[in-house]
């Protein structure tokens, strides 16, 4: 059976009623597992099926499945409708829309063939840090990714253990620094600074992923939470401890962010050498400073935008932001 116009035209057609659902201006998209954007997604595919005038069901854990009712005997067809963050458009929905097309296909020969096409929750790791999520439940496989050890291997997936990065550091990276090398980050202890009172800090690092800083006079730290596709905030946490986290330091580089060039899998262009603006939050004031950094192998240094000389930090845990140039940072 050869591919007809009105055949990609149709498939054409099902990719641009997906893309409205969580798409950007980028041209990438965003749909994070179990959001309410993956919701619609599912929705928009029981939809379609409907219309080749297929009913839809959904198992236990949310998944997704359009055709064939039989419950043994048939051919299934899987893929997924989440992304990464600022994904590309065609990851996984192509897989959904080429089952849509064998459905049709079918339906238009009169072919007794069945089919039923799956869309699986959450395979992509961005919210969770773990991938296949739906098919995995429903397998029953998702134990061997261990999700309480963190001990992850899968597509996707860079979570790792301490011990094993100490374990691969020996034949990956030096150990010592060069003759000559320092860290040319000056610290010092709370001063009169100059700047504006800052107890609240906003970072939005994407259309979907928010950060929150929140000041604590006793602890001289800024806590921090997150929210994510418009959800509560939710407190970022020691995973050993359960502790919230508190830094004495929050910077806020800013920088170039985009697609790269030509990427269909949607991924991010970041750069982090020259210089650009940003922002340090330390002792509860705001200060305007300046990012430098020459080459990739060399360490950021951070100066103050109006002297130009290098502005200390508090001593303690830092939390450094990177984020494209036309982020709306707030703050209080």
């Amino acid at each position: 059976m050869e591919n007809s116009f009105a055949d990609i035209q149709y498939c054409e057609e099902l990719f641009n009623r997906f893309y409205d659902i969580g798409g950007l201006t980028s041209g990438g998209v965003t749909r994070l597992g179990y959001t309410q954007t993956e919701d619609q997604m599912h929705e928009m595919f029981a939809l379609l099926g409907g219309e080749l005038g297929y009913g839809n069901t959904q198992d236990e854990v949310g998944n997704t499945y359009v055709g064939s009712t039989a419950r043994d005997g048939y051919y299934l067809i899987g893929s997924h409708l989440d992304s990464v963050i600022d994904g590309g458009r065609y990851d996984g929905v192509a897989g959904v829309i080429a089952g849509l097309m064998v459905l049709r296909w079918a339906r238009e020969e009169g072919l007794p063939v069945p089919v039923r096409v799956g869309a699986f929750r959450c395979e992509e790791s961005s919210n969770f840090g773990c991938c296949t999520i739906g098919s995995g439940l429903v397998t029953k496989e998702l134990h061997r990714q261990r999700v309480a050890g963190h001990e992850f291997g899968f597509e996707h997936s860079l979570l790792t253990s301490s011990e094993r990065v100490l374990e691969q550091m020996p034949s990956r990276f030096r150990l010592d620094h060069e003759e000559g090398f320092t860290v040319p980050w000056a610290f010092a202890g709370e001063t009169a600074r100059i700047g504006q009172p800052a107890s609240k800090m906003t970072v939005p690092y994407s259309k979907y992923k928010t950060g929150y800083f929140a000041y604590d006079t006793d602890k001289k730290q800024y806590f921090i939470s997150q929210s994510l596709d418009g959800s509560d905030p939710i407190d970022y946490v020691d995973g050993q401890t359960g502790e919230a986290v508190g830094v004495n330091n929050v910077l806020v580089l800013f920088t170039d962010v985009g697609l790269v060039k030509g990427d269909a899998a949607g991924r991010m262009s970041v750069r982090t050498t020259g210089t650009g603006d940003g922002l340090l939050l330390r002792d509860g004031v705001l200060q305007e400073i300046t990012w430098q950094r020459d080459k990739r192998t060399d360490c950021l240094r951070f100066l103050d935008r109006a002297s130009g000389q290098d502005t200390p930090l508090a001593f303690g845990p830092s939390y450094i932001n990177i984020v494209g140039t036309s982020a709306q940072v707030t703050w209080e």
